[in-house]
C-alpha cells in the first residue's frame, strides 16, 4: 500500500517507521530506492539499537530519528532535513562568486579573479564549497554535510571532513575577506566581508 502511494505521489521526502504492519521499513526503503534513488528518506522509529541505525543509514536514509525524542526536536529535525534537501536539489546555479574567487561547479574549478589562477578541485572539495557558498553567513550543519557527502557521520568521516575544510581554507587564503568559520558543535559558516 505504501509503495503504491509512493508511485502515485512521488514525494520528495518520506518519513518511515522501521516497524510497519505486515512488513518492515527497511524493505520498503530498499524498494523505494529502486524506484527513485533521489527520494530523501528519514526513519522515525522506536527501534534505536545501533544495528538498526546503521542499517537505516546504509540503505541511504538521510536521517534516523529516535521516536523517544520530544516532539519539538523531532519536528525541528524533519524541518531541517526539508530545508537542506532543497539545497541538495538546487541545480540551477553552477557559478558562485566568493569574494575574489569564482567557483564553477560544472568544471569543478576555483578561479582567483585577481591573478587568473585556476585550481582544479575534487568532487568533494567542490561540493563542500558549493554547500557553503549557497548559504553564505548561515551555518551548514556538520551532521547533515557528513551524511550528504560522506554517507555517514562516523568519527573517521568527521576527521576527513575537517581535512577538506582545511584544504578549502588554503584555497581561499589569498582573499582575507573570505573565511570558513567553525561553529563548535554545529557546523561551518562561509563568511564574506564586503
Amino acid at each position: 500500500m505504501a509503495l503504491k502511494h509512493f508511485a502515485i505521489h512521488a514525494p520528495a521526502l518520506c518519513v518511515i517507521d522501521v516497524e510497519l504492519k505486515g512488513s518492515d521499513g527497511f524493505n520498503l526503503v530498499a524498494r523505494i530506492k529502486e524506484h527513485n534513488n533521489n527520494t530523501i528518506i528519514a526513519f522515525l522509529t522506536l527501534r534505536e539499537n545501533r544495528e538498526d541505525i546503521l542499517q537505516g543509514l546504509r540503505l541511504g536514509a538521510a536521517e534516523y530519528i529516535k521516536a523517544s525524542l520530544d516532539n519539538e526536536e523531532i519536528a525541528l529535525r524533519i524541518k531541517r532535513l526539508m530545508t537542506y534537501s532543497h539545497i541538495c536539489r538546487e541545480e540551477k546555479k553552477n557559478v558562485y562568486e566568493i569574494g575574489a574567487y569564482l567557483l564553477d561547479t560544472n568544471l569543478q574549478t576555483l578561479t582567483n579573479r585577481q591573478d587568473g589562477n585556476i585550481i582544479q578541485m575534487t568532487y568533494k572539495e567542490c561540493e563542500l564549497l558549493r554547500m557553503l557558498a549557497s548559504k553564505p553567513g548561515e551555518v551548514i550543519e556538520r551532521d547533515w554535510t557528513l551524511k550528504t557527502l560522506w554517507a555517514n557521520d562516523t568519527y573517521f568521516c568527521a576527521r576527513s571532513m575537517d581535512v577538506y575544510v582545511s584544504k578549502l581554507r588554503r584555497m581561499l587564503k589569498e582573499d582575507t575577506n573570505v573565511k570558513i568559520i567553525n561553529k563548535r558543535g554545529r557546523g561551518y559558516v562561509l563568511e564574506i566581508k564586503s
